[in-house]
């Protein structure tokens, strides 16, 4: 049980028509994958044409950039490789030289963190431009090592809470804000994702309650590649 003001009908004038059966449990996407990067952006205050850099991969940076394109940002991202080798002096640099192509301002810059780890939330902070809002999700999947470092991460690198962290947050006057979904914004997110007629249907896939156990491993050991958010789907046909 939950409280009311966590469920949202899926009937209008929520949405134009009722979902079919089929394909009702693709709306589960809103209630946290695409629900945490919107509530981040909101609180950040962004408007069409803001500069939007999207942190991470996988589905929850996938997902963080279709709601940031549905708001109209101008959203930046980076490859797999480009990111293990991410330098924020120069990626600040690089994100500049994007936007001014596309006749931007960087001031307002929102800055999405999606990994989660003490070195990636660092470097979040460290690409803050003057009054930009840096968004740091919940830690993305666990962790091996040392405390705050993914497998994949090498121990030793920047850690959020220190002195240059801070003296740029200052410098910049930069928000930093920890980001989690926001039931009453539900209504809204529903809204957008009619007006952008984000299709559902490419982002996410249905999991088997049978499965969860092997695409949970498989996500961890990084293997799961697929940018689609898994969802569990119940068989109710008993």
């Amino acid at each position: 049980m939950v409280p009311a003001r966590y469920v949202l009908p899926l009937q209008p004038p929520f949405v134009d028509a009722i979902p079919s059966s089929e394909t009702l449990w693709r709306f589960a996407a809103l209630a946290d994958g695409l629900l945490s990067p919107y509530a981040g952006l909101v609180r950040a205050g962004v408007s069409p044409g803001t500069v939007c850099v999207v942190l991470g991969q996988g589905v929850r940076a996938s997902l963080a950039a279709v709601v940031a394109e549905a708001m109209g940002l101008y959203v930046v991202q980076f490859s797999a490789e480009e990111q293990r080798l991410l330098d924020p002096a120069a990626t600040r640099r690089r994100v500049a030289d994007l936007a001014t192509a596309q006749g931007l301002s960087m001031a307002g810059a929102a800055i999405v963190e999606t990994v989660g780890s003490d070195a990636a939330r660092a470097r979040a902070v460290l690409m803050a431009e003057p009054a930009s809002g840096v968004l740091l999700l919940e830690r993305a999947q666990p962790f091996d090592g040392e405390h705050g470092t993914l497998p994949s991460e090498p121990a030793g690198g920047p850690q959020l809470v220190s002195l240059a962290t801070l003296e740029h947050v200052v410098a910049m006057q930069a928000q930093v804000i920890a980001v989690a979904p926001h039931p009453d914004l539900l209504p809204e997110l529903l809204a957008l994702c009619g007006r952008a007629r984000i299709d559902l249907s490419i982002h996410t896939r249905a999991v088997a309650v049978k499965d969860v156990d092997s695409v949970m491993a498989a996500r961890r050991a990084g293997q799961d590649v697929d940018l689609r958010l898994p969802i569990v789907t119940f068989d109710t046909s008993d």
